[in-house]
């Protein structure tokens, strides 16, 4: 009886924090009523040519409007949180059309647009949204309101191509040092979702698909130590030649 109390419990506590915390959130809109005020129109119309990567419908609005009305459609919700998260796929060309049009790259609450990397299923989509945002400008050790990076924010993805997405944003620079407003780092966050994970498996059945979910998890946050183990031993290895060759 205990033990099924503790199952029970161990299962709600998963359940609560996959649909609390670490699945990405949806981001859907919703058409303007009738008579709406002109700037949710206009914001309706441009996240409309973001999500449908209607690139020539995007550059005659953005080359059409007043300069204003663009502005405050872009106060309203971020074009990239749009691009990047209810496009089916990435479009460097819309990319380069919001940058030029001097959509922020960092949003209200601190982060950037690399935050949101991941949201594809497909990896080439996500490396070509990264690929390029780091072209346009974007900072790939911007922390946001809880002092988390957009390396951290990708091991919660839950994407399955997290860890080649991490090697790259590594070879790019990504620093996994850094730590969040907890005091965690990466290595932390791996740390503590692999943990959170590796219990789950315990008390699910194989052919339950929150076990294949729970079971990808735990293997990205694996490779995601390893990847941290050799970031670190590089980085002593530059510190010992450094220090030899002074």
């Amino acid at each position: 009886m205990i033990s099924n109390l503790r199952a029970l419990n161990a299962a709600g506590t998963f359940f609560l924090l996959t649909a609390l915390v670490l699945t990405p959130v949806s981001y859907g809109y919703i058409n303007p009523a009738p008579g709406t005020n002109p700037n949710a129109q206009v914001q309706h119309n441009i996240q409309q040519a973001i999500v449908s990567f209607d690139v020539t419908a995007l550059a005659s609005l953005l080359k059409s409007l007043p300069q204003s009305e663009i502005q405050q459609s872009f106060t309203l919700e971020n074009p990239f949180v749009v691009a990047l998260t209810q496009a089916e796929r990435c479009s460097p060309d819309i990319l380069e059309l919001l940058i030029a049009a001097k959509a922020p790259l960092v949003e209200s609450a601190g982060g950037n647009a690399l935050h949101y990397i991941g949201y594809f299923s497909e990896l080439d989509n996500n490396l070509n949204c990264l690929q390029k945002l780091l072209q346009l400008g974007a900072d790939i050790n911007q922390q946001d309101q809880d002092g988390y990076t957009p390396l951290v924010k990708l091991l919660y993805s839950q994407n399955e191509h997290a860890a080649n997405l991490i090697s790259y944003m590594l070879k790019q620079g990504a620093n996994p040092l850094i730590r969040s407003k907890s005091g965690m780092d990466f290595l932390h966050h791996a740390l503590a979702l692999q943990l959170l994970y590796s219990e789950q498996l315990h008390f699910l059945a194989e052919d339950d698909p929150l076990y294949f979910a729970a079971n990808k998890m735990v293997t990205t946050t694996q490779l995601a130590r390893k990847l941290y183990a050799e970031y670190y031993a590089e980085q002593e290895r530059t510190k010992l030649q450094i220090s030899k060759s002074q």
